[in-house]
């Protein structure tokens, strides 16, 4: 049964990608989420980090970004600064009450299974740029349940950013901020 599991969890990594392409439905799997998760470094948080979240606060009553901070890395934004960024973003975007924000220093599955969570999303730029960092993630999210919660795992889906938000990412904004260059077309 052990080993069945795993074969099945196996093939389902590999071949399951459970990406959604731009222009996204009006819902996944055909009706509305409860509670989700947008997990994230929002290192800082930018465009394509809000549209993402105002589509998932369509799609489900409860929308949770969660600030992924991984102990080992040193990041150039504090988790609480992107925070309070973030709920600012949220906020003057006018979708502030149906998202909200939290800092997860651990594993993001036990965020997911600890808030009930029915779905893990992820955002990608392209499957081509992001996929194997995001498929890496993905097996840490699924396996790390199973054997070390002895649960079975969110499912995670990964939704594609809008192609006009493709170019952006934190770094980008990181660098520009750094040679004092403008941002307001990375930022609301």
């Amino acid at each position: 049964l052990a080993a069945s599991a795993c074969l099945s969890l196996g093939r389902w990594l590999l071949l399951d990608r459970s990406f959604i392409e731009y222009p996204y439905p009006p819902n996944v799997g055909g009706e509305r989420f409860g509670t989700v998760m947008f997990a994230a470094s929002f290192n800082p948080p930018h465009l394509g980090h809000l549209y993402i979240l105002n589509y998932l606060a369509s799609i489900a009553t409860k929308v949770v970004a969660v600030i992924g901070v991984n102990p080992s890395k040193v990041y150039s934004v504090s988790a609480e600064r992107r925070k309070t960024l973030l709920v600012k973003m949220l906020r003057e975007s006018g979708n502030g009450g149906q998202v909200e924000v939290e800092i997860c220093p651990g594993y993001i599955w036990r965020q997911a299974l600890k808030l009930q969570a029915q779905a893990l999303f992820r955002g990608v730029r392209s499957w081509r740029e992001d996929g194997v960092t995001e498929k890496i993630l993905e097996a840490q999210n699924s396996l790390g349940p199973i054997l070390l919660g002895k649960t079975w795992p969110v499912p995670t889906y990964f939704l594609q950013g809008p192609p006009k938000y493709s170019h952006i990412s934190s770094t980008l904004i990181r660098m520009r901020a750094f040679n004092k260059m403008s941002i307001d077309d990375l930022v609301p």
